[in-house]
């Protein structure tokens, strides 16, 4: 009697909990609606990562790779032109002007020099500091340009070889690098030491022929 208390019990509840269901056949007759797996592979969980990690090492490497890059063009920027020693010295005036490929206005819009002008521009102020271009592998031009570093205020050595990071540690002076050797072209200089210096509207470039002759 109990027993069949129980079990009438027992179907009362499910009769109650129970909720429209599909029937398959080839799930072990298991109730219930089934969905497809919704969670990633595995596997491909797998090679995402190694995907993602080969990419960001990758990265990384390439990073690594320019800022080497950079630092060796500070250390020890390339050399675009030639850099003979002066075998003897000499002495000439450059005359710095340019012609104004375009006019110059002022904030205004006023027009202070039309296209084609001749413009010196030492004529309203004077060319104060001293440049020394040397080369910076030739002992003898680094000893040279320290010198004149010491010897007057405002000198700023431009190497145009050689490495400017090296010459400022061993001389504690700050050190300056004619890339591509675009001042020295400007200047027509064509050997070194060459020393730039004002006179007047026009500038002094002075080469020196050290001992030992050409390095």
């Amino acid at each position: 009697m109990r027993s069949a208390l129980l079990i009438a019990a027992a179907a009362a509840l499910l009769a109650a909990l129970a909720v429209p269901a599909t029937v398959f056949p080839d799930a072990n007759n298991a109730f219930g609606p089934l969905y497809p797996v919704a969670e990633t592979s595995m596997l491909v969980q797998i090679k995402s990562a190694a995907a993602r990690y080969m990419q960001s090492d990758a990265a990384l490497a390439d990073r690594r790779a320019r800022r080497q890059r950079a630092v060796a063009y500070v250390n020890q920027p390339p050399v675009r032109i030639a850099v003979p020693g002066a075998t003897k010295d000499s002495l000439r005036i450059f005359d710095p002007s340019v012609t104004l490929h375009a006019p110059v206005h002022d904030r205004q819009g006023r027009l202070l020099h039309p296209a084609g002008s001749l413009i010196n521009p030492f004529a309203e102020t004077s060319f104060a500091p001293r440049l020394v271009f040397f080369d910076d592998r030739d002992l003898r031009q680094r000893a040279f340009a320290r010198a004149q570093a010491r010897k007057a205020g405002r000198t700023y050595p431009i190497l145009v070889a050689g490495s400017p990071t090296a010459f400022a540690k061993a001389s504690g002076l700050r050190a300056y690098f004619d890339q591509d050797g675009a001042l020295a072209r400007r200047l027509a200089i064509e050997s070194y030491p060459a020393v730039v210096t004002g006179q007047g509207h026009m500038l002094r470039i002075e080469t020196r022929a050290l001992a030992g002759g050409e390095k």
